[in-house]
């Protein structure tokens, strides 16, 4: 499929188009929908600003370099990946709990106003540093294979975290600012410290 006109269904509340070859995607009438999946598609834009409703956006694997997401107060769920994005605001997005924006071109990432974020996933971008002190729900984080990353800093102690996925290399800062060591004090579990020595040896 590669047109796909919902223009007239202005009730409609869930949409998944997902893979397909769909290269616009006009959604500006249908203002009720709450779900919307259009990844793995050929989208090079996407206007959702009309959509208000939206809890969940799944606009993944398509070549979209940006993403307007601000109006979306609502939105609980974005996955954004495996897109060309250089910039993502979420600043207005404050009840957003899992956010997967991995494999995009973003050489920043402020998620200070999203303190209900429970997972994120943002490996294969350009930050330095990814400042999640603000972010005490956070209990699963990946940002593996980020070349540039150097510095992580937590809201809480890492074993509180399920999962933590980082490079060699980066350090991790605790809520007091401190570098945590892998030690039995920090990471109790012994199934929890080997794994994160292995993923950062």
């Amino acid at each position: 499929m590669t047109n796909l006109d919902i223009s007239k269904n202005e009730a409609l509340t869930y949409l998944d188009c997902e893979d397909n070859r769909i290269k616009t995607l006009d959604v500006s009438n249908n203002r009720a929908l709450t779900f919307l999946r259009c990844d793995y598609n050929q989208l090079t834009s996407l206007d959702v600003s009309k959509n208000t409703e939206l809890t969940v956006l799944d606009c993944s694997d398509n070549p979209l370099n940006e993403i307007y997401v601000r109006n979306n107060k609502k939105l609980k769920t974005l996955y954004c990946y495996n897109n060309q994005l250089v910039s993502l605001d979420v600043s207005q997005n404050t009840d957003l709990e899992v956010l997967y924006c991995y494999d995009n071109k973003l050489i920043d990432l402020d998620v200070s106003k999203n303190t209900a974020l429970t997972v994120l996933q943002c490996g294969k971008n350009g930050m330095m540093f990814l400042d999640l002190s603000l972010n005490k729900e956070l209990d699963y984080l990946d940002c593996k294979y980020s070349d540039y990353l150097k510095s992580i800093f937590l809201a809480k102690d890492p074993n509180d975290v399920s999962i933590i996925y980082y490079d060699e290399g980066v350090e991790l800062f605790g809520p007091e600012g401190d570098t945590i060591p892998i030690s039995y004090a920090n990471f109790p579990d012994d199934i929890f410290r080997v794994m994160v020595k292995a993923e950062t040896n």
